[in-house]
């Protein structure tokens, strides 16, 4: 029998990982959850001699892990040399972000101040401004929470279509329609249709009835255009059965029934929680 003998130094050969760092392991890296291989690997990159466009890819990438981790400030600079930079390859990405987070950038205690002489003098003016608050107040009693937060949802949907967040999204969508329930003698602070359900039962109107079945036809369509985008979504089933309840609260059955069997047979041969609960109100 012959024997395979491998010398040390080819072994180390054979099982080493390569030394050299290139943009897309370090993208990898990020993708598997090995951040921290990963940012080492791109800060190389960056102060390497790789050409500009390579920089600027890891400066993208070490921006979006900044945003993971809450770095806005971070991200913010990263993005800011990218735009500065020889090589426009990512300038426009860069600057859409830069847009993006405009508002939030301009919030106290994000800005960083590169002149360090007069960061001390901030330093010293912080004991006089503790006493300020780092954020405000907004009167929203004029606004309609639904319409406000919708419109920040369908951009998410729109702008980053078949992502996490656009899933996200559209399971807020169907949840902000169906609101909250009020309190109080008149349901007050109610919002969507759980909203007009809280005044229907203290004060019935064909108003509050129409509001209603306004949300509730609203938040179906939300719920078949999740179903469309994600049909294989988990969360599915739960917002089914969350509208099948705002509809029984107020005894609309014959609304419920057809959800309930959608329920059952989403599940199909498997036994799940939400398809015996379905199974359950439809026989009871």
């Amino acid at each position: 029998m012959k024997l395979l003998i491998l010398s040390a130094p080819l072994l180390l050969c054979v099982t080493a990982l390569p030394q050299n760092p290139t943009v897309r392991r370090a993208e990898d890296l990020y993708r598997h959850g090995l951040v921290e291989d990963a940012k080492r690997d791109a800060i190389t990159l960056i102060h390497s001699s790789g050409g500009g466009q390579i920089q600027n890819r890891a400066r993208m990438l070490l921006a979006r892990i900044a945003l993971d981790e809450d770095r806005l400030a971070d991200a913010a600079e990263l993005w800011r040399e990218v735009v500065k930079s020889t090589d426009t390859t990512y300038a426009p990405q860069a600057r859409q972000m830069l847009t993006r987070f405009a508002d939030a950038l301009t919030e106290v205690g994000v800005q960083r101040i590169d002149n360090a002489v007069a960061r001390s003098y901030f330093t010293a003016a912080e004991f006089w401004l503790s006493k300020l608050p780092s954020t405000f107040a907004v009167d929203t009693s004029w606004l309609v929470d639904e319409s406000a937060s919708t419109y920040w949802l369908d951009r998410i949907i729109r702008e980053f279509p078949g992502s996490d967040a656009a899933e996200l999204a559209h399971q807020y969508r169907v949840r902000v329609l169906l609101g909250t329930s009020g309190h109080g003698s008149k349901g007050l602070g109610g919002t969507g249709a759980l909203g007009a359900i809280s005044r229907l039962e203290r004060d019935p109107s064909d108003e509050q009835l129409k509001t209603f079945e306004d949300y509730m036809r609203r938040a179906e369509n939300a719920l078949r255009n999740m179903a469309d985008n994600f049909p294989k979504s988990g969360h599915l089933q739960r917002l089914r059965y969350m509208i099948v309840q705002a509809y029984l609260r107020l005894g609309k059955r014959e609304n419920a029934e057809p959800l309930l069997k959608a329920i059952v047979q989403a599940a199909g041969n498997h036994e799940t929680f939400w398809k015996h609960v379905a199974q359950l109100r439809l026989r009871g």
